[in-house]
């Protein structure tokens, strides 16, 4: 082998083991690398997954709180209770006769389904019985000539198989006689052919030693020559290369304290931030929400009362018309009363008269009988007058009594709802506290997981420092 190409060996060598071990570090330095991403992703996504859960538990929280802030306002529709009901009502009926149409339906289609059946019952039997008694005909009718048929074809069968076997025993013959003269002729051929490949391969193989001996003694003295070059040519890299090696892991080591400390900064940043962006998000949710209670719990209590204000104007105006009404029909009774007072006055003048135009002189007993009933009339008039001013107070008694009731019944109405409103707000403050305790905590949990975070910088540190000392291992053992 010439020179120049040893040297080209050699020195391709050495750059080969060299760069190994230099890809070796770069290898492990990536995955020290990777590792250290990889750790801060981890810490960054589970600060996301926690303020997003953070945020659909608040979500959540309130849309229980306007839920059931609606389902109070909703329970008192007890109208729509009672149309629902009849509607329910409704619908099992139709659904009853429904089932009934269906149900009379299905039988129709049943006692149809078994006509046809039967029909097709009856036809299939009447085919099978037709069609059995042709095969029965067909199987009577052949009888006599199946053994005569039989006898026949079995003759015809075993003279057939005799002289198959001979003409099989005579092929047979020659064939093995043809067999064996070939094979004889095939061993003497074989057997030359034998004898004359060994002379051959004797002939080659001597040759072949002598030439390989030769390139043994040639090989070896090359790569002893090979050996010194290289060994002289690792010691000058070894020494370049734990130099460069010590270069590269002081400014490693500088890179990755710089990362570390970036990364531990950026950590404490983003705690802060997350934090003050946290607890002012949720004061301003809580106010927000505080607001909106306050002006749904004054709004309420502003209808609640514009409620019973229009209530009670319409209970006194429906008082108002009522004793107007019963003042009317007391005027309307008197006049009536008087009226009949003239007429009868009037009747008893006339008839006064007519006993003065009949008789002359009226007896003295008329006027007596006239003052006593003018004075009966008068007293039952007044008792009269009496009974309906007594039925007058009564049916008034009763509609101021009915109108207390109804305020009664609105004013506890509207203190009833109050207090409910009131108690919802409280628990809804309550359910805010026990979040805000709970995020707090949370927060507080993230805070004690952050020395976990830079003890697992530290181990990724101390992994990168492993994997440079196994790669100087690796280039020493090189």
């Amino acid at each position: 082998m010439p020179e120049p190409e040893q040297e080209q060996n050699t020195s391709a060598g050495r750059n080969e083991s060299f760069g190994s071990a230099a890809n070796l570090m770069i290898e492990a330095l990536e995955k020290a690398s990777g590792e250290l991403e990889r750790t801060v992703n981890q810490c960054i996504h589970q600060l996301n997954t926690f303020s997003e859960g953070l945020d659909k538990s608040l979500s959540l929280q309130l849309e229980k709180v306007v839920a059931q802030s609606s389902h109070l306002v909703d329970t008192h529709g007890g109208d729509l209770e009672a149309k629902r009901d009849e509607t329910l009502d409704e619908i099992g009926r139709l659904e009853g006769e429904q089932l009934e149409a269906l149900l009379t339906a299905s039988q129709d289609l049943r006692a149809r389904f078994a006509d046809r059946v039967r029909e097709a019952t009856e036809v299939l039997g009447e085919v099978m019985d037709i069609q059995l008694k042709e095969l029965m005909t067909l199987v009577q009718s052949p009888q006599s000539d199946l053994y005569e048929i039989a006898q026949k074809k079995l003759s015809d069968i075993e003279s057939l198989t005799e002289e198959r076997k001979s003409e099989i025993d005579f092929k047979s013959q020659q064939y093995e006689s043809g067999m064996s003269d070939r094979a004889k002729s095939v061993d003497e051929q074989a057997h030359k052919l034998i004898e004359n490949s060994k002379a051959e391969v004797d002939k080659h193989l001597s040759d072949y030693s002598a030439r390989f001996d030769e390139k043994i003694i040639g090989v070896q003295r090359e790569l002893s020559e090979i050996v010194e070059e290289a060994v002289s040519d690792l010691k000058v890299l070894a020494e370049r290369g734990s130099k460069n090696i010590d270069e590269a892991k002081d400014t490693n080591h500088q890179v990755l304290s710089e990362h570390v400390e970036h990364w531990h900064a950026q950590l404490g940043s983003m705690k802060d931030r997350f934090q003050t962006t946290s607890l002012e998000q949720q004061s301003r949710f809580l106010r927000r929400y505080n607001d909106e209670v306050e002006k749904k719990l004054q709004a309420s209590q502003e209808e609640v009362g514009r409620i019973a204000a229009r209530a009670k104007q319409r209970l006194g105006t429906n008082q108002k018309l009522y004793l107007n009404s019963l003042r009317r029909v007391e005027r309307k009774l008197g006049d009536e009363i008087d009226r009949l007072f003239f007429k009868f006055e009037g009747a008893l003048t006339q008839e006064a008269r007519i006993n003065l135009s009949t008789g002359g002189t009226r007896p003295p007993s008329d006027a007596e009988i006239i003052n006593k009933l003018h004075e009966r009339l008068k007293g039952h008039g007044a008792e009269i007058i009496k009974t309906f001013r007594r039925q007058v107070e009564q049916t008034e008694n009763e509609f101021t009594r009915s109108s207390q009731g109804s305020n009664e019944r609105v004013e506890s109405i509207r203190s009833s709802s109050v207090e409910s409103l009131e108690k919802q707000v409280k628990s809804m403050r309550t359910d805010l506290e026990r979040i805000t305790r709970k995020f707090h905590n949370e927060i507080s949990e993230l805070g004690l997981k952050l020395p976990v975070i830079e003890e697992s910088g530290r181990a990724a540190a101390l992994a990168v420092m492993a994997y440079k000392s196994s790669a100087m291992l690796s280039l020493e053992n090189d």
